[in-house]
């Protein structure tokens, strides 16, 4: 089993303003492996989500939620 701690590849962004509080930190990246790491490229899309599907009380509400949203803006590598 591989323990990952959430510290070591996200941080809160605790300076927003906008939106749900769950927000991550954008990290800087210059080098395109980094842009293209997983924990980089889904902080974008978890970031745009709505209040109500951040916000959940179980699982399943959270999944379910999840199948409402487009993504599709985000399926373009840049």
């Amino acid at each position: 089993m591989v323990m990952l701690k959430f510290s070591d590849f996200f941080d809160f962004n605790t300076s927003t303003t906008r939106g749900h509080p769950y927000k991550l930190y954008v990290s800087r990246a210059t080098a395109n492996v980094r842009r293209l790491f997983f924990a980089h490229r889904v902080v974008k899309p978890w970031n745009s989500l709505p209040m109500d599907v951040v916000d959940f009380s179980s699982l399943n509400r959270f999944s379910s939620s999840l199948h409402r949203i487009d993504f599709n803006p985000f399926l373009v590598v840049e």
